[in-house]
């Protein structure tokens, strides 16, 4: 992973340190936003704004040692002036804004109260980008010219990367999200 696509991908990274014996951390869980990239001895990093006021800036940088090897994450400590290892890198269960974006195309929906199992491919047409915490997507067929801010319910952890997920719309007269249905991932 590079540092573009780290600084797209990081609300939906999670941590792992095994020798630790740690509980996987989730980023979105500790950092508040991204703030922009920086360069700390002579390496590209990106700089984000921690929870805890007293962290930062909270420097951080993805290194993968071989190219299909493991992404680790990197720390740098201010006080040693060096890299310190946070642990290795892995897409969390919840799929979030980035990559709900990336694969919707590839998803099924089950509608509340129907048994029928869709394409999101035959309800939509594309997905326009982020708008208002959800991806904005274009419609087709009966929905043709009707435009849908969408998102997934993150609150409820997943126990596998592939388990259904609840899909919300925003009533945009209302600003109240509400269930449009369930997404299978593919």
């Amino acid at each position: 992973m590079d540092i573009a696509n780290f600084s797209f991908f990081w609300p939906e990274i999670i941590l792992k340190k095994d020798s630790l014996g740690q509980s996987p951390v989730r980023l979105c869980d500790i950092l508040t936003r991204y703030r922009g990239e920086v360069e700390r001895a002579g390496r590209p990093a990106l700089s984000f704004e921690h929870i805890n006021d007293n962290l930062n800036p909270f420097i951080l940088r993805p290194e993968q040692l071989t190219f299909d090897g493991p992404v680790y994450c990197r720390k740098w400590n201010e006080e040693k002036e060096a890299w310190e290892d946070l642990g290795q890198m892995f897409f969390r269960n919840e799929w979030g804004i980035c990559q709900f974006q990336m694969l919707w195309a590839n998803c099924k929906i089950i509608f509340p109260k129907e048994k029928n199992i869709r394409l999101f491919s035959d309800i939509f047409s594309q997905c326009l980008g982020e708008k208002c915490g959800g991806a904005l997507f274009m419609g087709k067929g009966e929905l043709d010219g009707e435009r849908m801010i969408l998102k997934l319910d993150e609150s409820k952890r997943l126990a596998n990367y592939f388990d259904h997920q609840t899909c919300l719309v925003l009533n945009q007269e209302t600003d109240e999200w509400k269930i449009f249905g369930t997404l299978i991932k593919k």
